[in-house]
């Protein structure tokens, strides 16, 4: 057996999520702008997310070892991406489109598959309520529960649906009661804005955010690689949910191709989804190349923390790219 390197160290490592959570702290207030009281609730929900991703690798064992690396990924690239710090309302529904994929990992262990199926799509719609963009993710669940699970029946499609437009009924008695529809307009217009011109809404995004894409879909590219060709010493359970993951990044990395205007309302549903495999890939993968991968990547969170922190500084590099 090799022995281990210091990115195994690293990723079993006690210490590891305590100087996350320090690093996410600090870095949550760059770049520097007017601060409101919303802005410690979006690092609380950030913080939640974290504890689901815990409780998720807990339960599931997707790191074979003890490990808080998986939550401590999505932790310090979240932190790393100064685009995300700050209340927007897209915060809330990260934990609540975690949420769902926890208890889709419990679809094996329930009782009655067709009332947890509608839990599911029930706190899925929660998500939507704050990020209309979100009810795409609608059909990778059913994907997973048809594929991965073979448990979708015909009451347990239904039960689905019914289950995701619950909270949007819930949301429109509130402004029946009330006779406020401003925030159901909103909704309703974010929901249903397509670019049909590619081009054109993809030269409106940030480069900061285009940056951020970039990283996460060269990390879903070699893990997703590696993870197949060495997936044999994992159980087939822990197989079955790594690959899903995978299919669950793809499919955020697809959607935010397709409708770049949603890019940076999508990056928090990324890097949740794909925290699994630069997790898994550190704290098992026993080699000197994986070691220099280490490096690497926290590089390149070095970088990305720079140019998306500090305004100044990408300007600067901006400047210099331009030239």
């Amino acid at each position: 057996m090799r022995s281990k390197r210091i990115q195994n160290r690293i990723g079993e490592s006690r210490l590891l999520l305590p100087v996350s959570l320090l690093v996410a702290g600090g870095l949550w207030w760059l770049p520097r702008r007017p601060y409101t009281h919303w802005d410690p609730g979006a690092l609380g929900v950030c913080l939640l997310t974290t504890y689901l991703l815990t409780e998720m690798n807990n339960r599931n064992a997707i790191i074979r070892v003890y490990s808080r690396s998986m939550c401590s990924v999505f932790l310090l690239l979240v932190s790393c991406m100064g685009m995300l710090h700050g209340w927007t309302w897209q915060w809330p529904a990260v934990p609540a489109l975690t949420a769902s994929l926890f208890m889709l990992t419990q679809m094996d262990s329930v009782g009655n598959i067709v009332a947890h199926t509608f839990h599911i799509f029930v706190v899925l719609g929660v998500a939507v309520l704050f990020t209309p963009a979100y009810i795409w993710f609608a059909l990778i669940l059913y994907w997973h529960i048809a594929v991965s699970f073979r448990k979708l029946t015909p009451k347990g499609f239904f039960a689905g649906l019914i289950g995701l437009a619950v909270p949007v009924w819930v949301a429109a008695c509130v402004c029946l009661l009330t006779d406020h529809w401003t925030i159901a307009r909103e909704w309703w217009d974010e929901l249903t804005n397509i670019h049909p011109l590619w081009t054109e809404s993809l030269r409106q995004i940030d480069t900061g955010v285009v940056v951020c894409w970039g990283l996460l879909a060269l990390v879903l590219a070699t893990g997703s690689i590696y993870y197949l060709v060495n997936c044999y010493e994992d159980k087939v359970r822990t197989r079955m949910l790594v690959r899903m993951f995978i299919t669950q990044s793809a499919y955020t990395l697809l959607l935010a191709a397709l409708q770049p205007h949603r890019s940076q309302s999508l990056l928090p549903a990324m890097v949740m989804s794909i925290s699994p495999l630069p997790a898994h890939y550190f704290t098992l993968h026993r080699t000197w190349w994986a070691s220099n991968m280490l490096w690497l990547f926290i590089i390149c969170l070095v970088l990305l923390a720079v140019y998306t922190c500090y305004p100044e500084a990408k300007e600067v590099i901006t400047e210099i790219i331009k030239q």
